[in-house]
């Protein structure tokens, strides 16, 4: 096995093409957090600055960027109709970047963070040298398409969900799938505060009932069931309020945001349904919140949202598609609801609200399945495996 020059680490060079903090990012920022700092060292390679991007520093990842701001030839990143033949150009240069970086510190494997159809050219690039490659698929089909060329060039696939390994193996060599589920940190890590400390925090009343509904800014996240479902609730419990919390996933303005208003304002709701923007200490949410609220309409590849509400004892109400039934179990450590179905959303949020007992006890269990089953440390041993595996070969 190569090591890195200086430190006797094993480099790994993780692509990050995200502009945002999501799911994706969260996962990894932790992965970087638990890695053994004797063996393996990472990089986090970034197309161009984005404000998150100091997030991963907490970490002690190192940021490198294959370009030093958003440019007039970045293609499809700098327009919505882009000059012909300004992201193939992008793609070559980025890979040129990639292949000196990869050169510079002795990388042994390219960890692709969010693999996706153009995702080809780079893990071809670190083939052609002599980097192990692995593919991490943390979206579904039906919202980002894959093909059996990508995956290819991947040496180890990881899926982060039976829903997403069963639509993979239908591509690729199943041989070359490990299913791993994405970390939760646990709640000790997670510093969680009470809720009364925690709502006077956020400016609002100790007794107020707060829903969160947790998402980026996009119509297929459901925020607008929420609110159509909150138009219900407020009626019968006149302290909750409805938190809208996630931003966007570009640095262009969102027509999301105005649309979720218009629906507030349309069920007289506008001073009691908050928008928070994109939020770094999520802590703080979780803390405060009653009930979270994660309704995508059609289903996510893993789901964190309802799990990192579970660590924090809150109740969570997911729909029932995607991989959120296998982190769930319903009326055990959360509640399912169809998709898109309001009144079912507000039936179960009534019924938690008015039941001490059952929110307690829901969110012990929550707090314990996730503890249980989506430990950080273990879970990156299993990633580091996937590693040794491949620098074996």
């Amino acid at each position: 096995m190569s090591l890195n020059k200086e430190t006797s680490q094993t480099t790994i060079v993780f692509v990050d093409k995200s502009r945002a903090f999501a799911g994706a990012e969260k996962c990894l920022n932790v992965l970087c957090e638990q890695f053994d700092e004797k063996r393996f060292h990472p990089i986090i390679l970034a197309d161009f600055p984005v404000s998150h991007h100091y997030i991963y520093e907490t970490s002690g990842a190192i940021i490198k960027y294959r370009a030093d701001r958003l440019a007039w030839w970045m293609g499809t990143d700098r327009w919505q109709s882009p000059p012909r033949g300004t992201d193939a150009f992008k793609r070559i240069i980025f890979a040129h970047k990639l292949k000196r970086l990869m050169a510079k510190s002795d990388a042994k494997i390219l960890h692709v963070n969010l693999l996706s159809r153009d995702s080809w050219i780079d893990l071809a690039t670190a083939k052609i040298m002599g980097v192990r490659t692995v593919g991490h698929v943390r979206s579904l089909l039906s919202q980002k398409p894959l093909n059996s060329h990508c995956l290819k060039y991947c040496d180890a696939v990881i899926c982060i969900s039976d829903c997403v390994t069963n639509e993979i193996t239908k591509l690729t060599d199943h041989s070359k799938i490990i299913k791993i589920y994405d970390p939760v940190p646990s709640i000790q890590d997670l510093r969680t505060a009470e809720k009364d400390t925690a709502k006077i925090a956020l400016s609002l009343n100790a007794d107020t009932k707060v829903i969160s509904s947790i998402a980026m800014l996009d119509p297929r996240k459901g925020h607008d069931v929420a609110i159509n479902a909150f138009a219900k609730i407020a009626q019968s419990c006149p302290q909750s309020i409805l938190l809208i919390v996630g931003g966007s996933y570009s640095n262009r303005p969102s027509t999301e945001i105005d649309r979720l208003k218009k629906l507030a304002h349309y069920h007289g709701l506008s001073e009691r349904v908050k928008f928070t923007g994109f939020v770094v200490d999520m802590h703080k949410i979780y803390a405060a919140s009653d009930i979270v609220l994660a309704l995508s309409k059609d289903g996510e590849a893993f789901g964190l949202v309802p799990l990192e509400a579970g660590a924090h004892g809150c109740v969570a109400v997911a729909t029932a598609v995607g991989a959120t039934p296998e982190l769930i179990i319903d009326g055990e450590t959360g509640f399912l609801v169809p998709p898109d179905d309001p009144d079912a959303v507000a039936d179960v949020c009534m019924r938690v609200l008015s039941d001490v007992s059952l929110a307690k006890n829901i969110g012990i269990a929550a707090k314990e399945h996730v503890e249980k089953n989506f430990n950080p440390e273990i879970i990156t041993r299993q990633v580091e495996a996937v590693y040794d595996r491949l620098l074996q070969k």
